[in-house]
């Protein structure tokens, strides 16, 4: 926990069907970290006033506004009287990237966690909203996936990607990797780390390592791995000067779409 406060968790969610589940993945963050979540909904305005006059468009932003409101905050409540975790909820109308950077900036979460497009065509949240806050926010980004919950009864099987150590610069990151006591299988691939990893470098005692070729099926072969050991979260090391692999954000795009866990996106 940092300085006695607790870890602020910002939850954009499209609220759609798959909005139950990624907000369960993350109440279970939220539990590891011991954190608040935050709830924050954004609507394109044109959708709502389109074709509409001032006085009607007015009235539908309006109505729109109560009935977000309502469901934003059944979902908080059923977070915090399940997990017992602090809630809140925010929406707002307008451009869905400007909004989303604004109330970063005024909120200052320590965690974006945002659901996987489902597709690889653009939806509510698909249309760059993922890179995005790649590129925006600096903090830590958890892709949850729609399907796959980070449930919280289940046991943590947890994975790394490019980082050969299970401690890291990023204090929340180290909080999420101590929370299992079981081996944490680790995934790099061969032309992104400079040699063979050091075997007494600090940080690789729970390791189970496993060095990949780099080549057109080398997404594919990791995510047999993971699943073939029940890796149920993903930890990814975006920029990790140690092993001078740094992913460009169409990399990161197609590891996500590819990948049936959650991820967790963060700087060395």
């Amino acid at each position: 926990m940092k300085n006695n406060n607790k870890y602020k968790i910002l939850v954009l969610s499209d609220l759609t069907n798959n909005s139950v589940n990624v907000l369960k993945s993350a109440a279970r963050i939220a539990q590891i970290v011991d954190g608040e979540l935050e709830i924050f909904h954004v609507r394109k305005a044109i959708k709502v006033v389109e074709k509409e006059s001032n006085l009607s468009a007015a009235r539908s932003i309006k109505e729109h506004y109560v009935t977000i409101g309502k469901k934003l905050q059944s979902m908080a409540t059923s977070v915090r009287e399940e997990n017992q975790i602090t809630t809140s909820h925010f929406s707002a109308f307008g451009n869905i990237k400007k909004e989303i950077e604004n109330h970063i900036e005024n909120s200052k979460p320590d965690i974006v966690v945002i659901g996987k497009r489902v597709s690889k065509m653009p939806a509510f949240f698909g249309d760059g909203v993922v890179s995005f806050l790649m590129k925006k926010f600096k903090g830590v980004v958890v892709v949850a996936d729609n399907e796959n919950i980070l449930d919280s009864e289940a046991k943590l099987n947890m994975g790394l990607f490019n980082s050969n150590t299970t401690v890291s610069n990023n204090e929340l990151i180290n909080s999420i990797l101590a929370t299992t006591k079981s081996p944490i299988h680790s995934f790099e691939v061969a032309n992104s780390i400079k040699g063979e990893p050091e075997k007494n470098q600090i940080g690789t005692e729970r390791l189970v390592s496993y060095v990949f070729e780099k080549n057109d099926n080398t997404s594919h072969t990791i995510h047999k791995y993971m699943s073939k050991h029940k890796v149920n979260l993903l930890v990814v090391n975006r920029n990790n000067s140690n092993t001078n692999k740094n992913f460009t954000v169409s990399e990161l795009n197609d590891f996500i779409y590819n990948s049936k866990v959650p991820i967790v996106l963060f700087n060395n």
